[in-house]
């Protein structure tokens, strides 16, 4: 009865082999081109097979049903038990696959909170991309370069209580290393060679701009060119309420005619006078009588000189043992060559690059 090879033929049956809907078998059968019989077969109708293979021959004209085919295969009544289990396990194959997917992904959004803990213990790594070292010599290039050191935690927006921000030039550049060392709350330092009065000037409004200048702020400028009164009150209009801004002052080199040194350091010991919140740090006084602080030309550090500079700053900077931690993550900018090559040490979103 359900074989093609049968004396009837059910509904679905008869529209496979004619290729067209049970609707239109059921019509067919009632337009009398079909012979059946009522009955309680899939359709309501038992249909004699001669009648179905003479129509399929063309003794009748055949009919075709462009939705036939998409009928048929879909139907429930024409599919074996064998059929049926073979897309059940199809189905039961796609919910695990899902739940695996799920599952998987599950963990990997967790992974990073489950190693949190053990991350945070370990020592932030560094990472150098396209570093060149270079000397710190005043001179006029504007290259840029990248040099990134990589942490963890994401930076505070504003610098909070207890920051020191620094802003010098090649010789407080010189001194970098030891300044982190020496000063645990140093958020934020930015230092270049050749840097211009002016050009300090614009990146300290720049900071103060972004709220990124800390409680205290270290200054070292006027190696590079003339440093007048009305420079200085440009200068400190950014620092203005700032609880303590440390001014540097210069080493004057012994083997060079007409140091700008001198004049300079007069017009900062003048200013510091006029503004409340400043203090002087006399690196001169403190440099003196130690040739063994400076390279050739006198004015920049070696190593012994950049821990002697380090150390006098943070002296007037109080007890620093209990300073915060600086901002995260600490990332290490570099850019320019020969003199005016320059660093920022600080959150990335922090430096100002040229």
């Amino acid at each position: 009865m359900n074989a093609e090879g049968s004396d009837f033929y059910n509904v679905p049956q008869a529209a496979r082999i004619l290729r067209v809907t049970p609707e239109r078998v059921l019509k067919l059968i009632n337009e009398g081109d079909l012979k059946a019989t009522s009955s309680q077969q899939p359709g309501g109708w038992i249909v004699e097979a001669p009648s179905v293979h003479a129509r399929l021959k063309g003794e009748v004209p055949q009919e075709q049903d462009p939705e036939a085919m998409s009928t048929m295969t879909t139907s429930p009544s024409s599919e074996s038990p064998h059929q049926e289990s073979r897309f059940f396990d199809l189905d039961l194959l796609i919910l695990l696959i899902i739940g695996t997917i799920t599952l998987l992904a599950a963990v990997y959004a967790l992974l990073p909170t489950l190693l949190g803990g053990e991350e945070s213990t370990q020592p932030p790594e560094e990472t150098t991309v396209g570093a060149t070292t270079q000397t710190t010599q005043p001179e006029n290039t504007s290259e840029t370069s990248a040099t990134t050191l990589e942490k963890t935690a994401p930076p505070p927006t504003v610098a909070p209580a207890g920051w020191v921000s620094a802003v010098g030039d090649s010789v407080m550049l010189g001194a970098l290393d030891a300044l982190q060392e020496k000063i645990p709350s140093l958020g934020l330092l930015n230092a270049q060679g050749s840097r211009q009065p002016p050009a300090a000037i614009d990146t300290l409004r720049q900071m103060r701009a972004a709220n990124h200048l800390g409680d205290a702020v270290v200054v070292h400028i006027g190696n590079n060119g003339p440093f007048t009164d009305e420079q200085f009150d440009e200068m400190m209009q950014p620092l203005v309420g700032m609880s303590k801004v440390l001014i540097v002052n210069l080493t004057v080199p012994s083997d060079v005619p007409g140091p700008v040194a001198i004049p300079n350091n007069a017009v900062l010991a003048r200013g510091v006078q006029r503004y409340p919140n400043t203090m002087l740090v006399d690196w001169q006084a403190a440099s003196a009588n130690h040739p063994e602080f400076f390279g050739e030309d006198g004015i920049h550090l070696t190593l012994e000189g950049a821990q002697a500079y380090a150390d006098l700053i943070a002296s007037y900077l109080g007890d620093t043992e209990h300073s915060p931690a600086p901002p995260g993550p600490q990332e290490r900018i570099s850019w320019g060559e020969g003199g005016s090559f320059g660093e920022c040490v600080g959150p990335s979103s922090w430096c100002i690059v040229p």
